[in-house]
């Protein structure tokens, strides 16, 4: 109901079609090709969300992005930290260059 109604337009072109987002029970995957446009679409997300009762958990949201940008995303003031990897589906992604050895 929430991505519904926030109608992302940012995203990924793949054969015609906009990727803006994956989701797997309560695990989204948001996907912008700028650091702006992801706090955008978060930003709607967490508005529709509180309009709906419910909270994004701030502390648990986190950002990763493969170019270099000094730019900060926050969610009503609160900076998001940005991590070199994340977990999603049991892969786990890394940042560009920074994989790790095991």
């Amino acid at each position: 109901m929430i991505f519904r109604k926030a109608d992302l337009e940012h995203g990924l072109n793949i054969d015609g079609e906009t990727l803006t987002n994956l989701r797997f029970a309560d695990d989204v995957a948001l996907v912008t090709e700028k650091v702006e446009n992801m706090e955008e679409q978060l930003n709607v997300l967490n508005n529709i969300s509180l309009e709906s009762g419910l909270k994004m958990h701030k502390g648990k949201t986190k950002y990763i992005n493969n170019f270099e940008s000094n730019k900060d995303i926050t969610i009503d003031k609160e900076k998001i930290e940005m991590v070199e990897s994340y977990k999603y589906l049991g892969r786990t992604t890394y940042l560009k260059d920074t994989k790790k050895k095991k």
